[in-house]
């Protein structure tokens, strides 16, 4: 494993998450949120990051990304209730070190651009058990479907019309 992978995978806490790179974060929130889906959803989750700190962010340069993926109720592992908050902050103890490969190696796609967004511009996304009561901001009049997954249904926001 890259040693790159190793230092973003060592065991911090909860404050020591802004410390991290850009990589480093957004592998811990794939992590998070997609560690046990495919590679596509890893991907399609890693758009939506990048989308958010592009859209929401402009001109914030490397911090941006910290701040989307902690932003508030905005990934579900973030919050301190939340049972994947341990495996997230220590990932190498909870998983073989391939599933953070992966999640790093994506990380690094995203954050340099090098992948294509698969989203269609997507800036929000929900799990498919939430189909029957979704999230509330799915009502929102702005809110366009874009993709959907087996796993996830992804949305973008109708006020990013440059990523269309």
């Amino acid at each position: 494993m890259d040693s790159r992978y190793l230092e973003w995978g060592k065991a911090i806490d909860k404050t020591a998450l802004l410390l991290l790179p850009p990589e480093g974060i957004v592998a811990r929130c794939l992590f998070g949120e997609a560690r046990g889906e495919t590679l596509d959803d890893k991907q399609r989750v890693g758009c939506v990051i990048r989308n958010r700190v592009h859209w929401h962010l402009k001109g914030a340069g490397r911090e941006g990304w910290g701040r989307v993926v902690l932003k508030p109720y905005q990934f579900s592992w973030t919050m301190d209730s939340d049972p994947n908050l341990p495996k997230v902050l220590n990932p190498l103890k909870y998983e073989l070190e391939g599933v953070w490969d992966v999640c790093c190696r994506v990380a690094e796609a995203i954050v340099s651009g090098a992948s294509a967004d698969t989203t269609q511009g997507s800036d929000h996304y929900y799990d498919s058990s939430m189909d029957k009561r979704p999230p509330p901001w799915v009502a929102d009049a702005g809110m366009v479907s874009t993709v959907r997954s087996e796993r996830f249904r992804f949305f973008r926001s109708a006020r990013v019309k440059e990523w269309v």
